[in-house]
């Protein structure tokens, strides 16, 4: 059972879910018509009802797809959405039938029962008897019941399984604009069996090439959206700054996380088992991955804590990252000194790294973005990798005594 674009409330309450079998139950009758007009008519055309691109052509397979779509409507779960496929095959039913019943509506009109009308006008305070064309809404109500015309704009919130609405979500989606498509990679690639063959054959192509190369991780990027995360977490300094270094994670991730995936192809898990803590199994802060024909690729490992505590977040992270990753990062949230004090403070102490995780180099971007870099070699490879260290400044107290100033002269006036 597919639910309807009018229910309001979560759950759905009696009268809606009464009006939402109600056009299940009609949408049952029209796919059981047309799977006997395919019974009985071995050469029917389904072409009208599937994507032009789609390529199984055997009307008995096609008929299979009509027949599984009825059963999931008939089924009593309640689906809040289809697959592209089946939304769009049974858009087309719903679309062909309406035009039956704007033809010939005292042949294929499905009336409301009796019940279900009194219910509809009780809940707008209508007594049956006082019914006219005045009242509008309960007419409106019961005609887009009734009228299969209504009924696509009832199963589907948006037509984006449409061919020409898709070729547009590909195009932005190729051009880098997936933040417009409202949809992630991995969810655009349901969409390949409605796509028509030239715009599946360029998108299958570009995600191709895509997932080879996902090695080729752009760690800039990714370090700029975490650099702007904490800008605009540091904006916001009195709401962030009694917060915990669990909450502060979290929040991070919720600024980050829609950014790198729809952007980048980079997702993100919090508390991910990795690595081994002092007595046992650890978990990251949060763990950086991508997604390589099913496999999961390790980008970074993230770790969270008070700058005081900056070296054990050091060598914490040193036991997650192992060779696989291609980069490592450490926020360090300051509460009580300068910016300047708190690089002062991450370098001093990436200095004073003394065992098999000794930094070799340390040095701060050109751009002049508060964050400092250092590398290290990774004891099983001997090869070089890059930390990332940021500063979570969630210290305002110049702006503090700056306010009480202002407000000390603004009582004296």
């Amino acid at each position: 059972m597919l639910n309807m674009t009018f229910v309001e409330h979560q759950p759905p309450s009696s009268l809606e879910m009464d009006m939402v079998h109600f056009v299940n139950d009609y949408i049952v009758e029209i796919l059981d018509c047309k799977i006997d007009i395919i019974n009985d008519c071995p050469e029917y055309d389904l072409d009208f009802y599937f994507p032009s691109g789609y390529p199984e052509k055997s009307l008995e397979k096609r008929k299979d797809i009509i027949v599984a779509l009825r059963d999931t409507i008939e089924s009593s779960f309640l689906y809040d959405e289809l697959s592209p496929l089946y939304s769009y095959v049974l858009y087309h039913i719903i679309e062909e039938w309406s035009k039956i019943n704007e033809e010939i509506p005292e042949l294929i009109r499905h009336s409301l029962p009796e019940d279900l009308k009194k219910k509809i006008l009780e809940n707008l305070n209508i007594l049956p008897d006082k019914v006219s064309d005045e009242y509008s809404e309960e007419l409106f109500i019961i005609e887009m019941l009734e009228n299969t015309q209504y009924y696509n704009s009832h199963c589907f919130h948006d037509t984006d399984f449409l061919e020409e609405d898709i070729r547009g979500l590909v195009e932005c989606a190729i051009n880098g604009m997936i933040d417009i498509v409202g949809l992630t990679f991995d969810e655009l690639d349901q969409y390949i069996d409605v796509m028509p063959i030239d715009v599946a054959e360029r998108y299958q192509k570009f995600r191709n090439n895509q997932q080879q190369k996902t090695e080729e991780i752009n760690e800039y990027e990714i370090v700029r959206v975490i650099q702007n995360a904490m800008k605009t977490m540091a904006k916001r300094v009195v709401h962030h700054q009694g917060k915990s270094e669990a909450v502060l994670t979290a929040d991070l991730q919720d600024i980050i996380e829609d950014t790198l995936a729809r952007n980048y192809g980079v997702f993100i898990a919090r508390e991910f088992t990795l690595g081994r803590a002092a007595k046992n199994i650890g978990e990251t802060d949060l763990y950086f991955y991508m997604k390589n024909r099913g496999n999961n690729v390790d980008v970074a490992v993230l770790e969270n804590k008070n700058i005081e505590n900056f070296t054990d977040q050091y060598f914490q992270l040193m036991g997650y990252l192992n060779p696989n990753f291609k980069f490592g990062i450490t926020v360090s949230i300051n509460r009580k000194y300068t910016i300047a004090e708190s690089e002062e403070k991450i370098v001093e102490a990436l200095k004073n790294i003394s065992d098999e995780f000794k930094v070799t180099n340390i040095c701060k971007p050109e751009s002049g973005e508060h964050y400092i870099v250092s590398e290290h070699i990774v004891p099983e490879t001997m090869e070089k990798m890059r930390v990332y260290h940021f500063i979570l400044n969630l210290n305002d107290e110049s702006r503090v005594k700056a306010a009480q100033r202002a407000r000390k002269k603004e009582n004296k006036k």
